[in-house]
């Protein structure tokens, strides 16, 4: 089963304007296992060496998020996918597109899905389905 873990320094990024989820660009992008998560990381550039290649149904940054909703602290999307996808990775990356906030962040990360394995998709249409509750929430533990 798959697990979504909040990047620690997401909910001061919300409040300090650094992330805005209504109008901010975000995407998903699928990573290696070569990729170790930590909290220390806080930007697109401590993943992305890890992304798989672009080809095979993946392009190199990820898909835009669709369909977001903000409701109370639940941060909510449609469930992202990729057409006809040849790949194996782990993790699922979500991250704003952008540079924003008092610390100018370049592409600041949100949060990760642990698919808990490797995951392999061989020529299929690969979803990521969002919980019935929403992406994850604001509050709380990350």
């Amino acid at each position: 089963m798959a697990s979504v873990i909040r990047y620690t320094h997401v909910p001061r990024r919300f409040c300090d304007g650094t992330l805005d989820w209504d109008t901010d660009t975000f995407k998903m992008a699928l990573v290696t296992s070569s990729y170790t998560p930590s909290a220390a990381h806080t930007i697109w550039g401590d993943v992305s060496a890890n992304e798989v290649a672009s080809g095979n149904g993946y392009t190199t940054g990820g898909v835009a998020l669709a369909g977001k909703a903000l409701t109370n602290t639940m941060l909510d999307c449609n469930d992202p996918s990729w057409t006809e996808l040849s790949k194996t990775f782990r993790y699922a990356v979500v991250y704003k597109v952008g540079t924003a906030g008092p610390d100018s962040l370049v592409n600041p990360l949100v949060c990760y899905i642990d698919f808990g394995s490797n995951t392999t998709a061989t020529g299929t249409d690969f979803v990521v389905t969002i919980d019935a509750g929403g992406l994850m929430t604001l509050g709380g533990t990350p």
